[in-house]
């Protein structure tokens, strides 16, 4: 599982777009390390475009077991033209991968009691156990735990005589950080000056290039507890061991050591594992991992003995996750026949033609509102009445005045 060949990662047949390409996400019981799987040779993308992750959990099962369900899978797929599969390994919890780190650290110091006791072959053995702890915990160790180991194992070797393994040892405190400076008060000068010939011998090697693409695209990757690539995740490094870690809030944190050779280029496509547990909690939330993703599928594919329950989610709004139950020993093409059918179904239901809208309704015409009654001393008949009234008392007035005695005036009415 951990060939590397073409500048891919464990036997990369399909490193063309991860964003158009299947992707699945298989995790093994809770308790085994992050394995990142390959994607496998090169090949077309399918015409659909259409992506799934699937999550492939098994109680209890080796290594050889799931790469075998994976490869008849893979095989599977690719006979009804399905999307070629992306098989992605499960994570710790982040409580055992920091439990990880402090073994290391706690091996670390016994190694040095040990060398301290001048007990070299218990020293390096001890350092040998550290080394391996820190890669299943390097994503959350401090940053100079595998310099510190690095730096131990070649002063074993160094004090025994083993000049070969102790350049060995020293040169990877130069492939983990190339700026690393002796101290000079704690080492002694022909140390300082073995590791002064090997920093140039390293700095000399053709450089590796890493690219890591990664789902969710918003997660955070390291590289030796540093910051890595900004956002194309690629960069030249030296050759060498390193630690790659990938983190999410919202996921389970990806761990990975990593050996690159001198002007190797490496692929690797990391998709964090959703922190799920039971199948109904997956089956309430997978649409929405999956659009999290950027996928339209998401499977559950569950093997607990002779039973495999299989459960397919798709990113569509409104769908509704379809369970079906595999028989044992022909799982893979059970899968791929029920997934060709849950695609077939959800095709047809997206181009089905939208219902045709109802006619409008007419619009009533507005009914007008009556006009309010006025009070009848506010009708115009009224005051009409009281104007002429008014009119005729000033003209009746007017005439009585004119027509009294009175010095200097008389009106004869009729002719002269």
């Amino acid at each position: 599982m951990d060939r590397q060949s073409g500048g891919s990662f464990a036997g990369c047949r399909s490193c063309q777009a991860l964003y158009g390409e299947c992707r699945l996400l298989a995790m093994s019981k809770p308790w085994v390390w992050i394995t990142v799987l390959p994607l496998l040779l090169a090949r077309p993308a399918p015409v659909s475009g259409e992506s799934c992750v699937l999550w492939l959990r098994q109680q209890e099962s080796t290594v050889q077991e799931r790469e075998a369900i994976q490869q008849a899978i893979v095989q599977a797929f690719a006979e009804r033209g399905l999307p070629e599969p992306l098989f992605v390994g499960s994570a710790l919890p982040p409580e055992e991968l920091a439990a990880r780190a402090g073994r290391a650290q706690q091996l670390l110091e016994q190694a040095r009691d040990e060398y301290r006791r001048f007990e070299s072959d218990a020293a390096l053995a001890s350092v040998g156990a550290a080394r391996e702890a820190l890669a299943e915990g390097c994503g959350v160790a401090p940053s100079d735990l595998a310099l510190s180991i690095e730096l131990l194992e070649g002063m074993i070797h160094f004090s025994g005589g083993n000049r070969e393994q102790a350049e060995r040892a020293f040169a990877r405190l130069f492939e983990l950080d190339a700026e690393y400076t002796p101290d000079e008060n704690v080492l002694s000068p022909k140390i300082v000056a073995l590791l002064s010939q090997i920093r140039v011998a390293v700095q000399a090697r053709p450089a590796s290039v890493l690219v890591v693409r990664v789902l969710p695209a918003d997660a955070e990757v390291r590289l030796d507890g540093r910051v890595f690539g900004g956002a194309a995740h690629r960069s030249n490094l030296p050759a060498g061991e390193h630690c790659l870690s990938v983190s999410h809030p919202l996921f389970l944190t990806a761990v990975q050591r990593l050996r690159l050779s001198p002007g190797q280029q490496l692929s690797l496509d990391v998709v964090l594992s959703p922190v799920l547990e039971g199948r109904e909690e997956f089956r309430s939330i997978a649409g929405a991992v999956a659009a999290r993703y950027g996928s339209d599928w998401m499977i559950w594919l569950e093997v607990v003995g002779d039973t495999t329950e299989v459960l397919f989610a798709s990113a569509a709004a409104g769908a509704v996750p379809a369970s079906v139950s595999c028989p044992p020993g022909d799982v893979a093409r059970c899968v791929a026949q029920q997934f060709e059918k849950m695609r077939a179904a959800r095709k047809q239901i997206v181009e089905l033609p939208p219902p045709l809208a109802p006619p409008p309704q007419p619009v009533p015409a507005p009914v007008p509102s009556p006009e309010p009654v006025r009070p009848w001393y506010r009708q115009w008949w009224f005051w009409t009445s009281v104007g002429a009234a008014v009119a005729t008392g000033v003209a009746l007035g007017l005439a009585a005045a004119l027509s009294a005695d009175s010095p200097g005036y008389r009106i004869v009415l009729g002719r002269p």
